[in-house]
Order: C-alpha cells, then structure tokens, then sequence
C-alpha cells in the first residue's frame, strides 16, 4: 500500500503529459503574426470601381530588418464599404492577397490591415458615385409641342481624370413632368439614359455622388394660331375664288409645312409660311366643298381650320365681238375686240375667223385685219377657256371700195 505522499507523487506524474498535450495543442491554434516593428505597405490593382466592381488588395509584410516574414503570417484586412473575401490571408513570400468588392453602395472604402503590432496605412477606392467628378447632361430636343411630349436625358460620368465611370447610379430630377426613371445605373461607356414626358415648362438636371450637372430649361411651345377666310357672295364654278390664309407663330422660327387642301381632290403647299397671304383656286364643278388649312410647326406639332363652301353652277360663258369702223373701205385697218363675261374668265385662246376666208388664234382679246374686197364680212370668234368651256361671238361688218 502506497503513502498518501506516494499517491500524490503517482497522481502528479500521470497528469504531466496531459498538461504537456494539451499546451501543445493550443498552441498548435494561435495564428502567427508579424514579429514585433514589422510593416505592413497596401496596395491595389483599382482605385476607382464601379458600385459592383472587384479590385485585388495585397498586402506587403516585411520585418524592420526589411525581410519578408515568415510564410504562413496571418493579416487581418478591414474596409469601410463594399466586402473583404477572405477577410484574412496569410502570407506568400511576405505577400498577403484578398479581393474587394462592391456590394451595390456608393462611397470611398478605407482599407485597413493589420498583423500583429504591424498597422497598415490604409489605402482608399472610391467606388461608384464617390468616383463621379463630373456629369454632363445632354437633353433632346429642348423644347415640347403645346400639347406635350417626351424629351430624351442623357448623363456622361467621368472621374477627375475624364475617364468615363460605368456602374455609377445616376439621379435625374426635374421641377415638372415624369421621369421614365429618376435613377439610372450607367453603362459601359459611362452613360445613364432615361426621358422625360412634359405639358409644361421643366429644369432637368443629373447628378452622381456629389458631381452635379447643370440644369437645362426644357420650354413649351406655343400653338400657331391660324385663320382661314373663305370668299363670300355668289360662288360659281369656272371662277376664281380667293382664300385668305394667316399663321400667326410666336415661337422664333415659322410653321415649316403650310398646306391647303381646297375640298376638290387638289390642295397647294404654301411652304414656310409666317404672316397672311392670299391663295386662288377655280372649281370646276358645283358642289358642297370642306377646304382644309394645315400647319406643321418645328416640332412636328399639327394644327388645322376648316371653312365650306358652296360653289354654284358655272355661269353661261358669253362672247361680245366689235369692229371698229364698222364700214371701213377696203385696204382700211379694222380693230377687232373681244369682251368675255363672266369677266373673271380666265381665257386660254382667241380663235378669229375674219369672214374672208382668213383665220389665226390669237391669246389676245384684240387684233387688227384689213380686207381686200368689198362686201359684206361676218367676223366670228370662238373663245375657249383655261377650263375648257367655249363660247362664240359674232358681229357683221360692210366694207366699201371707194
């Protein structure tokens, strides 16, 4: 039987090579750091990002000899935006190597390592926005019809150097209208499209982080104002009638497309037309007639006035035919004159047959002839009008031989 010094003896040595096995593995569990006046140097392959963008930290460990520590050296990373993976590495040839990355945030990540007593000097990436140094905002077109309409906004991104920033959310305001999207992410080329639907008067500016645009004033334009006057009285086809036409644009260029249409399967262009101006047209036939005044302004906006007509029947083309003298000798010179009625008849030819067996057609209403013999000459003229009615007239003459 054993002392109870004995027993505590046995009992003391039986439990030093557990205390022994369990020291060893706790340490087995500590990380190994930098040595004590290490330094940590940190660099990166980015230093702008897009707000989803990646970038490789590494991490330079050397001890104050300027040795690389010992392979295996544990670093601890931290940033203040986006995500560290892994957020530890250990180190390779004095080398610890992780990856940032963004997480949909805009802002400047300060990145941080530590091992040890060894503390980095953190390094920054500004990603998304924070990058933004400047936004230019483009706008097509500037101004909208009376009625309304939809304008394109486009916003280019660069950071201080002028390089253009994809991945940055861009913001859109505007003090009227709707927006198709108020925020925007930009794209490849560092651009953010979005559009804009307005009846009114709108500023539209953009911005990115803390760079901001301009704004851009986007104007209404004002209605054309248009005024058709028709001819009044007795309308008769065959005749000229006369069309008042006025566009009145306060805007600074004139409406670009004037057209009448006068109801009849024909219209006129007018062109460009600021101010009054006066348009004929001849019916060919009686009839109920809708004539159409349209203006297209520089926005493509139309605007339209309408007047009807009543047009009558074509008047009796009637043919009045004197000579003067009346009883010339013969060799004499005879005036021959030709009146129309309706006096507005817009004649294409005279066709005279002087009763002497001589005839010419004349676009004259008055002519001269002599004659050889005497006797009795009948004078006839046959008048036919631009829209192809034609009427005769007659008179006699006596001519004498003295």
């Amino acid at each position: 039987m054993l002392s109870p010094l004995a027993r505590r003896l046995r009992v003391t040595l039986v439990a030093l090579p557990l205390l022994g096995s369990l020291f060893l593995s706790a340490c087995d569990k500590v990380d190994l750091t930098a040595p004590t006046d290490s330094s940590i140097t940190l660099t990166t392959s980015q230093t702008v990002l897009p707000v989803t963008g990646k970038a490789e930290i590494t991490a330079t460990v050397t001890e104050s000899a300027g040795t690389p520590v010992q392979n295996g050296t544990m670093v601890y990373f931290t940033s203040t935006v986006g995500v560290i993976d892994p957020r530890e590495a250990r180190t390779e040839n004095g080398r610890a190597r992780v990856t940032f990355a963004g997480n949909g945030t805009s802002g400047t990540a300060k990145i941080g390592a530590t091992s040890g007593s060894a503390v980095a000097t953190e390094i920054e990436i500004k990603v998304g926005g924070a990058a933004a140094s400047r936004v230019v905002l483009n706008v097509s077109p500037t101004a909208v019809p009376s009625t309304g309409g939809t304008v394109a906004l486009l916003a280019t991104v660069t950071d201080a150097d002028g390089n253009r920033l994809p991945g940055v959310p861009v913001s859109f305001t505007s003090t009227a209208g709707v927006l198709a999207n108020s925020t925007v992410v930009s794209d490849d080329n560092g651009q953010a499209r979005t559009t804009l639907t307005t009846s009114a008067q709108a500023s539209v500016s953009a911005s990115a982080g803390a760079a901001e645009s301009g704004s851009i004033a986007i104007t209404v334009a004002s209605a054309l104002q248009l005024t058709l006057t028709a001819p009044t009285g007795t309308l008769t086809a065959g005749t000229p009638l006369s069309f008042g036409v006025g566009i009145v644009d306060t805007n600074a260029s004139p409406a670009r497309l004037v057209t009448l249409d006068f109801g009849d399967g024909s219209s006129q262009q007018l062109g460009s037309l600021s101010g009054t101006t006066t348009v004929a047209h001849t019916y060919g036939n009686a009839g109920t007639y809708t004539v159409t005044l349209t203006a297209v302004d520089q926005l493509g906006q139309a605007y339209s006035r309408v007047a009807v007509i009543s047009v009558g029947a074509r008047a009796p083309l009637i043919v009045n035919v004197t000579a003067s003298p009346n009883t010339p000798n013969v060799q004499a010179v005879v005036t021959i004159n030709v009146a129309v009625q309706p006096a507005a008849t817009q004649v294409q030819r005279y066709e005279y047959n002087f009763g002497d067996g001589i005839q010419t057609t004349l676009a004259s209403s008055q002519t001269t002839h002599f004659y050889a013999t005497a006797g009795n000459k009948v004078i006839t003229v046959r008048v036919v009008a631009v829209d192809g009615s034609s009427a005769t007239g007659r008179t006699e003459i006596n001519v004498i031989q003295p």
